[in-house]
């Protein structure tokens, strides 16, 4: 949320420097390729950062990443449908992943993989879930008019 506000300001001067972005979205994919490469991943809840400031810059960069595709996809399509959706709704999701990351048997699942000898497939398959989640969330709250039910606290 913070490299969210922080980059609003700035976003004209990645947007616009082209050695810039390549070097960002290089620096997110080597990244995301190492991790899954060496079977490594960051956990902020137990605070745990294998690569320790190469985390902190890989995360960094992916960030930016995701934030600047948005913004391509979002200027070259108005409504763009589900993002626009989840947009709306980030502080529901970041609610609700707090309760599901606490309450959900991630750890049975964890075991069924690990059983069926897929442990490098459970990363990418529990975010795969986590983003379908957010999703169907963000959907239900479109339809549900959340401003009445919280009033207008939310």
């Amino acid at each position: 949320m913070t490299l969210g506000y922080i980059y609003r300001p700035k976003e004209n001067r990645i947007k616009n420097q082209k050695a810039l972005r390549i070097g960002i979205y290089g620096f997110a994919i080597l990244y995301i390729i190492c991790c899954l490469h060496l079977d490594k991943h960051i956990d902020m809840v137990k605070c745990e950062y294998p690569f320790g400031v190469i985390d902190i810059l890989g995360t960094t960069m992916c960030v930016i990443t995701v934030l600047l595709i948005s913004d391509m996809l979002s200027s070259k399509y108005y409504h763009y449908g589900a993002l626009d959706i989840v947009g709306k709704h980030t502080m529901l999701i970041l609610c609700i992943h707090t309760i599901e990351f606490n309450v959900f048997p991630w750890y049975i699942i964890s075991k069924i993989f690990n059983i069926l000898e897929l442990d490098r497939w459970f990363g990418p398959t529990q975010a795969l879930i986590r983003i379908i989640g957010a999703m169907l969330i963000a959907k239900m709250a479109e339809r549900i008019d959340l401003q009445n039910v919280f009033k207008g606290r939310y």
